[in-house]
């Protein structure tokens, strides 16, 4: 049996920020990502660059590659007319921005091992299977349907469902749109970002029952888009994160911006502090492990953006009554109490 010090399971950008800062530390670590190239699920690839204190771009990507756009306003519409919204965000290629920092990561002195799927994790102090590899510390940042989640006995997350594709669209660039429509898709929202070239659109929904015939009608209006992607996506409250010798991060902890459906900063914020949880008990021969010191750092910065989210999302998505009754005069408060909560 071989043995590493850390195992992170996933290579989505939760998985990278990890692996980049315990790289920089010198940490002995192996990241396991089982699809043969990065960017696997569906996403809108929109970034909100500053949170928290932390700019996504300046203080933990630390690279500008990917960058398509830089858009301040969304339009929403919905069945009671459109509300335009001051929401500044950057549109990246999301492929780019993970292969960027898989290389951060490699010049740093780490490990990826591409092509390599964690079918399970066993013990108290764990073993990674089939790789038959023991860890101090097993990192997932391995989605919606977590592995490292499954194996550390947390509950999973209330799921929602979206897919995303490309295609081209004759709408001014400089903004955003976001349907909150019935007749669109039930409890869920569309959306159109615009990338260089051509526009990222999709669908998701918050209750699954809603989505497969919303996603018919929302692909029969796309007849040029190209292959549609689907992913799970957590839309809860946060999850525990940590056990005796694990720790979740991103989308397997459900730290996502649940009323947007936002988790790249956040996934990137809490990959740099879980490598700051590991890096303090590497340089203490793993004594005394304590994982607990992750979740009350992200909770510190971030609970409040969390709660704030979900609480919109669960009343809005949710609780709504079908009238949609004052949508329009809702949306400013909430998206302006959501957006305090970033700083």
């Amino acid at each position: 049996m071989k043995h590493r010090d850390v195992v992170i399971v996933g290579g989505g950008i939760a998985g990278l920020m990890t692996a980049k800062y315990l790289a920089e530390e010198g940490v002995d670590f192996v990241l396991f990502e089982e699809h043969n190239d990065f960017f696997r699920k569906a996403c809108g690839e929109g970034i909100i660059p500053d949170i928290r204190g932390y700019n996504f771009f300046d203080d933990l990507y630390e690279s500008k590659v990917g960058v398509e756009r830089e858009v301040e306003e969304t339009v929403i519409h919905t069945n009671h007319g459109d509300v335009s919204l001051y929401m500044p965000y950057v549109i990246v290629d999301k492929l780019r921005v993970e292969r960027e920092l898989a290389k951060q990561v490699i010049k740093r002195g780490g490990e990826i091992l591409m092509n390599q799927r964690v079918e399970r994790i066993e013990g108290v102090k764990p073993v990674v299977l089939p790789h038959n590899i023991e860890a101090n510390i097993v990192v997932g940042a391995d989605g919606a349907n977590s592995i490292v989640r499954r194996w550390m006995g947390i509950k999973p997350p209330h799921m929602g469902f979206a897919v995303e594709s490309r295609t081209k669209m004759d709408l001014s660039p400089s903004s955003s749109h976001v349907e909150l429509k019935k007749d669109v898709v039930p409890y869920g929202y569309s959306w159109f970002f615009p990338k260089k070239e051509e526009w990222n659109v999709g669908v998701g929904a918050f209750k699954m029952k809603y989505f497969k015939d919303a996603f018919e009608r929302f692909r029969s209006r796309f007849s040029g888009a190209g292959r549609w992607k689907g992913a799970y996506l957590p839309l809860d409250r946060p999850t525990r994160s940590h056990g005796k010798n694990g720790i979740l991060v991103g989308d397997s902890a459900s730290q996502i911006i649940s009323s947007v459906g936002a988790g790249n900063t956040t996934a990137a914020i809490c990959g740099k502090l879980a490598a700051e949880c590991i890096i303090q008990f590497y340089k203490k021969g793993y004594r005394d492990l304590d994982l607990s010191v992750y979740e009350k750092a992200w909770r510190k910065r971030l609970s409040r953006l969390f709660l704030n989210s979900y609480v919109f999302a669960h009343l809005f998505f949710t609780l709504r009554r079908p009238s949609e009754y004052l949508t329009g005069l809702i949306l400013r408060k909430v998206v302006r109490s959501v957006s305090e909560s970033y700083h």
